[in-house]
């Protein structure tokens, strides 16, 4: 059977019994229903001769494997951290390593898209103890965000977007519940995030931008233009952002950032980008869907339960960036998934508005649009991915 069937039974399964009985215990209803959702990729296998980075992972986890068999645990720590591709990454080198420790490969991808779905629903969680929400309405935006993103983007990518929901977590930590207790925390769960993928870094940079509107004379509109304008026109800027990278070149890590940004930051061709062009006007078509969704809360969205204005900044300068991007392929297509898990406030919100106003019409044609959407895009991913993978 392939995962795109185990996957969307698995689906309607957890919504409907979240529908009936998920509502007072949501917690423990996301952990239930998130160990549920993560089962099928602990088995998954892509079809003959289609390649995919389960692949690579697994290889890798047998590599380090059959260095421990030799050298011992400590020998294959040591080979993860100072000869495997991810030298530079020690907390991703370590992560395989433990996996390396476990006879089966699937526990790799099986437990982090757990973790992956664990934090996802912790955003869903954050957001029901700031707002007035219902669980219901946080039941289906997770359903609808689930369809939406191609999960198995996760289960073979392993960091990506692993570190983009522990961000997007971070940030609703950190935005809306602002609470100081918690900001050690926050500040642990950026730098994470930060080096479980490099790419987030830029987001935390957008986070630190808009943390300076703080202060007055940055709280302008003028403020905000340079910024979106600055991010929608980044590119032209790449050659200088580059050269700051290669000075500081010989700290590992960066090293590691300064090599990946002359693959990323350059444009890529499709035949360089491995995304088809089909995947990349798809995945264009939900950074429009979810521009639309901005439009429609700016529309409709008021004081009362707002979300609040410093994550609506850091949201819309994500955007920019994300557009800004459309020449760097991979930089582009990653950063458009950024923007559907920064959305979830957004949609709790909208999801939740009060049908006696009078753009009751207006949220209605929203809803009715992100659903059906949500199902166009599991359609898509189901035929391009889903499809080619076996449990």
């Amino acid at each position: 059977m392939n995962f795109g069937i185990v996957y969307i039974l698995l689906l309607i399964l957890v919504l409907v019994l979240g529908l009936l009985f998920g509502k007072n215990h949501l917690k423990m209803f996301f952990f239930i229903s998130d160990i549920l959702i993560s089962l099928p990729a602990f088995f998954v296998r892509p079809i003959s001769f289609q390649y995919f980075d389960t692949i690579r992972f697994s290889n890798l986890l047998d590599q380090i494997r059959g260095i421990v068999n030799v050298s011992g645990s400590i020998g294959g720590l040591q080979w993860a951290l100072q000869n495997s591709e991810y030298h530079a990454q020690p907390l991703v080198a370590g992560y395989l390593w433990i996996f390396s420790l476990l006879k089966y490969n699937g526990f790799l991808f099986g437990v982090t898209t757990f973790i992956f779905l664990m934090f996802l629903s912790g955003i869903l969680l954050n957001i029901e103890k700031i707002y007035p929400y219902t669980s219901t309405s946080l039941i289906v935006i997770k359903t609808v965000i689930l369809m939406t993103f191609n999960l198995f983007f996760q289960i073979e990518g392993i960091r990506n977007f692993l570190a983009f929901i522990i961000f997007a977590f971070a940030l609703t930590e950190d935005v809306l519940k602002n609470s100081k207790k918690n900001k050690l925390c926050v500040y642990i769960l950026y730098l994470i995030a930060v080096l479980i993928h490099p790419s987030t870094l830029i987001f935390v940079v957008i986070r630190i931008i808009v943390g300076f509107r703080q202060i007055s004379i940055f709280n302008t509109i003028f403020y905000d233009c340079f910024w979106v304008l600055f991010f929608l026109m980044y590119n032209r800027f790449i050659e200088l952002i580059v050269s700051i990278l290669q000075k500081f070149s010989s700290i590992s890590f960066i090293n590691y950032v300064y090599l990946k940004s002359q693959s990323y930051l350059y444009g890529q061709a499709n035949y360089k980008a491995y995304a088809s062009q089909h995947e990349i006007i798809f995945t264009s078509l939900i950074l429009v869907i979810l521009f639309i969704e901005f439009i429609f809360y700016m529309i409709i969205s008021r004081k009362e339960n707002a979300v609040n204005r410093a994550y609506i900044i850091a949201y819309l300068y994500s955007i920019a960036f994300t557009i800004g991007s459309f020449q760097n392929t991979q930089v582009y297509l990653r950063a458009i998934e950024m923007i559907l898990f920064l959305s979830i406030p957004l949609k709790a919100r909208l999801f939740n508005f009060n049908k006696a106003n009078n753009n009751v019409y207006i949220v209605l044609l929203y809803e009715i649009l992100i659903v059906f959407f949500a199902i166009v895009a599991f359609d898509f991913w189901y035929t391009s991915t889903y499809v080619k993978v076996l449990i």
